[in-house]
């Protein structure tokens, strides 16, 4: 479906996590991607659900999760 390629779907879920530990910015990685940076981060937190893991990057530097 259209939705699931503007979510960045187009990769897999191991290729989004080596290009977000690459970056480490949603920005960075919107603009690889060709998606919005909201979309980066609705698949960061799919994955991070789905896989169990912690998708950690430069926005998370000094926050803590609530």
């Amino acid at each position: 479906s259209k939705d699931k390629y503007m979510a960045g779907y187009m990769v897999s879920d191991e290729e989004f996590i080596r290009l977000w530990n690459e970056s480490g910015s949603s920005t960075e990685l919107a603009k690889v991607l060709g998606i919005t940076v909201r979309n980066v981060f609705a698949r960061r937190r799919s994955i991070e659900f789905r896989l169990g893991i912690v998708l950690k990057g430069k926005e998370n530097i000094g926050i803590r999760p609530c």
